[in-house]
């Protein structure tokens, strides 16, 4: 059900959208709640699409990393992203960049492992893609990697690509939540339109909100 697959979606207006729509359609017939569904997705639609594409990058995601300069902590989360963000799991995805983003802003970790960081993270950041991404972690990264032997300057550069780091940990998690949203919208369908209810011409009624366009935010979310 739509209910269950809100548990730990991040607070945001969205969040609270999605469980009330979950409350709502509860009193709704098929018809009427089909039409809420379309709404909730068309009302939200950009944050769906931000998720589809970072999702298809992450998927895509063709870095290997080398590991050289690194220590065993980091090379294993290191791993651990890459992999995480090729199967879709955002939830560990982003617990590995938040770990990541503090070695790298740490105060225990040396200038050499910073740029060795710097310079695998920056493979990575490359090839995400969203609007909702700074388009400059990737370059602050490249400039860590390729930076003199300067600590103090090195430091203030670490900790402004951790603090970027941070925010696409956040944004790895907010996309496993559009994606658990995304999930319980789809079952929601296709508990209305599954063979269960043999009163329910699915396919008719189906058609006709969407030439209302009433659907038109279910179009490519499949």
């Amino acid at each position: 059900t739509v209910a269950a697959k809100i548990e730990g979606v991040e607070s945001k207006q969205i969040t609270k959208d999605f469980a009330a729509l979950a409350e709502e359609l509860k009193g709704l017939d098929k018809q009427e709640a089909l039409v809420k569904l379309g709404e909730f997705e068309n009302k939200y639609r950009s944050d769906f699409k931000e998720q589809r594409q970072f999702e298809q990058s992450a998927k895509a995601l063709s870095s290997e990393p080398k590991l050289e300069g690194l220590s065993d902590r980091s090379r294993t989360q290191l791993q651990d992203l890459v992999k995480s963000l090729n199967k879709g799991d955002f939830d560990k995805a982003g617990e590995a960049l938040k770990d990541l983003a503090q070695k790298l802003g740490g105060k225990q970790t040396s200038a050499a492992e910073k740029k060795a960081l710097a310079r695998e993270l920056g493979k990575i950041a490359k090839q995400l893609k969203s609007e909702a991404l700074d388009k400059d972690l990737a370059k602050i990264l490249s400039e860590i990697e390729a930076s003199p032997e300067n600590l103090a300057d090195l430091a203030k550069m670490c900790e402004t690509a951790a603090n970027d780091l941070s925010d696409l940990a956040k944004f790895c998690k907010e996309t496993d939540a559009l994606n658990k949203m995304k999930e319980g919208l789809s079952d929601a369908k296709k508990e209305m339109l599954g063979d269960s209810f043999s009163d329910f011409n699915a396919k008719e009624v189906e058609e006709a909100l969407r030439q209302e366009g009433l659907l038109g935010g279910m179009e490519g979310m499949e």
